[in-house]
């Protein structure tokens, strides 16, 4: 399991240093029209929102996983979009190729599951598109 807050930052914290900056790639992804879902699934009162809570598991989880998988950390969730960096020290090259892979991991998965079944009905991951840059 990884953590929420990027163990850079948790490094940086106990050696008292509270502020920095350092190279990295970037990689921003937002599913779009996930509200669509979000408002289906909200509108169903405390099952929904259980039901909403194990789909947005399952989706995320592997998107996150290609993210770490690639040596990428997370900086940021807001809704349904996650912004990571791919740190370096003289290799930017390799940090795009890394925030890249995590990007065409994450298509390839969408792809391979496009339903999401819920107890209120099947949602097609095929009606989100994922966008990076």
């Amino acid at each position: 399991m990884h953590r929420i807050i990027p163990e850079l930052i948790i490094d940086n914290y106990r050696a008292g240093r509270y502020q920095g900056s350092f190279n990295a790639a970037s990689l921003f992804l937002d599913i779009s029209g996930f509200s669509t879902l979000t408002d289906a699934l909200m509108g169903q009162g405390r099952d929904g929102a259980e039901a909403l809570a194990v789909t947005m598991r399952a989706l995320f989880d592997p998107l996150v996983e290609a993210i770490f998988g690639q040596g990428g950390i997370i900086v940021g969730y807001a809704g349904d979009s996650i912004s990571a960096l791919y740190p370096f020290d003289t290799d930017e090259k390799s940090a795009a190729r890394d925030a890249l892979a995590s990007a065409h991991r994450i298509q390839r998965g969408l792809a391979s599951h496009p339903v999401f079944e819920t107890p209120f009905g099947s949602f097609h991951s095929s009606k989100y598109f994922t966008k990076y840059g």
